[in-house]
């Protein structure tokens, strides 16, 4: 019976944490002596970033690398019977499932058989296949074809002419076999990698001993599994190639086993050829231990991922998975080992549509048998986020380091792939600055100096677009010192104020969410002639979401500005501006006195319009203008208040008419104003015929 068994299913440990509980950390220094059983490269598997190595006097044989950041493991399955059952390969299918080969022990007609297991997305069986005779016949490759079906290769000692002979298998979409080929000599002869190319034949590579010593045989077939040509390629050991893939360029990857070439009796050997299978470099990865390489891809970056055991670098005495990223040209960047206590290897890897990786392969730590199929699952890797001057052509690590590249000129264009920037950005150059994605929610930028501002702008011209700008806790968000400058579809959040404009004119803040900053959600000092259109400004801590201080002649079009603390949307010393279908709704006060939570508030504020805005369920009023004189309210609804609908206090000459008003208290006015115009036709606010008045709850 098959038997499926989760194995440790989302890791999320952060390899800090883990150098922390076992005594190293940051900081942590490694003594490396000659002999004393900690290697170069196992200090360098043991450190954090700022550790240090110290390498005593004496000769090491091995090659040491240093491995980058590695992706972590989401998901394990197992599958096998009471016997010996090994993954070899798997691949993702088309359906987003996979497709797995291997042998098995535990079924089939002969004492071992191809088995092809097929799974859903998340590693759960929907059917599997056995193929063989009575002997020995193993798959150790498989991939989805062109058409649906899927191609196996591996060795059969049931057919052929030697002692074991490739062995090419196709099937159809439901496993069923189509054809199959057998390829070999005399003697000992096995496929292990196959790929359907291009021009729709096949790639296989093995191990030859009919057509060398030993040595990696790379055959090229048509679509129909006839040979076209092949190669050998090896040194004075044992040289086995466990994987072949064609590349990018037409040329072929190769992964081997090698006993001629590297540092241990076993290590990785990666070659790479041309198109006729013509050798254009090799590298070799390893230790002092056993290392074995089974499987290799190229990755979307135009790197190469690689699968197998390593014993050089185990935990243990039986070996670990591992897993070994490399560039474009054959070098580490970086690598990572699985495994548990008993004996452990990966056999096939792919990346897949999600940037992560799938192992198929063996375990003894983990299942019910004495070997399980071991399918593992691992997150993408970690892209360190890029900057780009589309009109330069350049790329960088920082947007600050963009901006001040001397080839950055006025009227450039920087793009920001998604992710999160710990940065101050000065903007002193009028540029076009935004995210990739367009979407805030992935593009974030923290201050790096919390006493700083995030984003500030001292160049005209500017446009900034599609980030999250947070945590400033001295600084603000994004600040404009400048002029004609577009602000647009940002989230600016948990800043002391959000958006700020000082003693700047003609800018426009259009579609930006200013959340839940500590006192003012955007800002404007000192500015004129700006607009403010479809802004987001609620639930900031101290203050109100939307305030002009000493700013005249501004447009404030379809913001909503709800449950702040001291009110929604403040005029302080600001006139001539026009405020129209704005919502101010539910600005509850916290601290402070109560007249300070509003819907709309005037202080010693002239000649501004208020037409068709919404100030419903405010703390003390819906509106109030307080020594504000010759301003006009209109068109307005103001419901619910707790205190008041509109209060006048101290001021005169006011216009106020075609409003609706449903509060305890509609209206309180001191002053000397105007509640009513000359009856004139035309659908007022309740949807009446005739303006003139103003409408009130009885």
């Amino acid at each position: 019976m098959t038997r499926l068994l989760l194995v440790a299913a989302v890791l999320a440990v952060v390899l800090a944490v883990v150098l922390a509980a076992a005594g190293v950390g940051a900081g942590a220094e490694w003594d490396v002596y000659q002999g004393a059983g900690t290697p170069i490269q196992t200090a360098i598997n043991g450190t954090g970033e700022g550790d240090i190595i110290q390498v005593h006097a004496g000769t090491y044989v091995e090659n040491a690398m240093s491995a980058g950041t590695a992706p972590e493991e989401e998901w394990a399955k197992t599958f096998g019977g009471t016997d010996l059952d090994w993954a070899t390969s798997v691949q993702q299918t088309s359906d987003g499932g996979y497709i797995l080969a291997g042998f098995t022990d535990s079924y089939g007609a002969g004492f071992r058989d191809f088995w092809l297991i097929k799974t859903d997305s998340n590693g759960n069986k929907e059917w599997d296949k056995i193929f063989g005779g009575t002997g020995y016949d193993a798959a150790y490759s498989v991939q989805q074809t062109s058409d649906d079906g899927y191609i196996l290769a591996g060795f059969t000692n049931s057919y052929g002419a030697g002692s074991h002979d490739f062995w090419l298998v196709k099937t159809d979409s439901n496993g069923n076999k189509e054809w199959d080929k057998i390829f070999g000599g005399t003697s000992y002869d096995a496929a292990y990698s196959v790929q359907q190319t291009s021009d729709g034949g096949y790639i296989l590579a093995g191990l030859t001993y009919s057509y060398g010593a030993g040595d990696v045989w790379l055959v090229k077939t048509d679509s129909n599994g006839n040979k076209q040509w092949d190669k050998t390629f090896g040194g004075t050991g044992s040289d086995a190639a466990e994987s072949a893939q064609q590349t990018s360029d037409g040329g072929y990857i190769l992964v081997e086993s090698t006993t001629s070439y590297g540092a241990g009796s076993h290590d990785f050997w990666l070659v790479n050829t041309d198109s006729d299978g013509n050798k254009r470099w090799s590298n070799t990865f390893g230790g002092a231990g056993d290392d074995g390489a089974y499987s290799v891809q190229q990755t979307s970056d135009g790197g190469y991922i690689l699968a197998g055991f390593t014993g050089s670098y185990s935990a243990d005495s039986y070996g670990d998975a591992w897993l070994v990223k490399t560039d474009s040209n054959g070098n580490n960047v970086w690598n990572k080992t699985f495994g548990g206590t008993g004996g452990d290897g990966a056999r096939s890897v792919q990346q897949t549509t999600d940037g992560g990786y799938i192992l198929a392969g063996r375990t003894w730590s983990y299942g019910a048998g004495s070997w399980d199929f071991w399918l593992i699952k691992v997150g993408g890797e970690p892209a360190e986020p890029q900057v780009h001057n589309l009109d330069t052509g350049e790329n960088f690590s920082t947007i600050q380091a963009a901006i001040d590249d001397p080839a950055a000129h006025d009227g450039h264009t920087i793009t920001v792939d998604a992710g999160t920037y710990v940065e101050n950005v000065d903007v002193t150059k009028s540029l076009m600055i935004r995210s990739t994605s367009g979407n805030p929610d992935n593009t974030i930028v923290q201050t790096a100096n919390s006493y700083d501002h995030i984003f500030e702008v001292t160049a005209d011209y500017v446009n900034i677009t599609g980030f999250t700008v947070k945590n400033a806790t001295g600084g603000y968000g994004i600040v404009l010192r400048s002029d004609h400058c577009t602000i647009s579809c940002n989230t600016v959040t948990n800043n002391p104020c959000g958006i700020v404009m000082e003693f700047s004119s003609n800018n426009t803040l259009t579609d930006n969410i200013a959340n839940s900053n500590n006192n003012y959600g955007i800002l404007l000092s000192y500015s004129n002639n700006n607009i403010l259109i479809n802004n987001t400004a609620n639930s900031n801590k101290y203050d109100h979401g939307i305030c002009l201080g000493s700013s005249s002649s501004n447009t404030l079009i379809n913001n909503t500005a709800n449950s702040n603390n001291k009110g929604g949307i403040y005029l302080g010393h600001s006139d001539n501006n026009t405020v129209t279908n704005n919502t101010c709704n539910l600005n509850k006060l916290i601290t402070g006195p109560p007249y300070y939570s509003g819907g709309i508030d005037l202080y010693y504020s002239d000649n501004n319009t208020f037409a068709n805005n919404i100030a419903n369920s405010n703390y003390y009023t819906g509106f109030r203008l307080y020594s504000s004189n010759y301003n006009t309210v209109m068109n307005n609804t103001a419901n619910m208040n707790n205190i008041f609908g509109i209060c006048l206090n101290s001021s005169s000459n006011n216009l106020i008419y075609n409003n609706y008003f449903n509060n305890t208290n509609n209206a309180y006015d001191n002053g000397n104003n105007i509640w009513n115009i000359t009856k004139t036709e035309g659908t007022n606010i309740i949807g009446g015929s005739w303006l003139g008045g103003n409408y009130w709850s009885d």
